[in-house]
């Protein structure tokens, strides 16, 4: 960033999530294409955690899908940059893409499922960047995709 800020770099190929704001920050232009990047997790239904295979019960996998926030996993992954996740794996620019249904989001539902299988929710962050920052982003810095 101090090479940006100095004006020793004359371009970058790609800056993410919180770059965007430190380079706008230092009066560096930017620009958006779409660009179908998503950031995943996958449980494997083979690992073993203490003895158990806490993945290969579709209560437990259900649940996971259920704690999670999509919009928030956008705002952790990409300081909120882009469009939400549609939790599928065509993009909207895709041609073979369907229009589905958004995944419903229940952490307090997710909670109640995995305590049924016996087995602890843990959130490891429950907090979004909102206020990481105060920059106002350019028009053309980020692109919606079209529907």
């Amino acid at each position: 960033m101090a090479a940006a800020d100095a004006g020793e770099v004359d371009l970058l190929c790609e800056s993410l999530g919180d770059f965007v704001y430190i380079m706008v920050g230092i009066g560096r232009g930017c620009s958006a294409t779409v660009a179908v990047k998503t950031v995943v997790i996958r449980t494997n239904q083979l690992t073993e955690i203490d003895g158990q295979r806490p993945y290969a019960d579709a209560q437990v996998r259900r649940a996971l899908t259920m704690a999670v926030s999509d919009a928030i996993c956008l705002d952790l992954g990409y300081a909120g940059l882009g469009d939400v996740a549609e939790t599928h794996h065509m993009c909207p620019i895709h041609p073979e893409y369907a229009d589905l249904p958004a995944p419903v989001s229940d952490p307090e539902q997710a909670e109640a499922m995995m305590a049924e299988a016996e087995h602890e929710l843990i959130s490891i962050d429950e907090t979004t960047g909102a206020a990481r920052s105060a920059i106002p982003l350019p028009p053309g810095c980020v692109t919606p995709v079209s529907r």
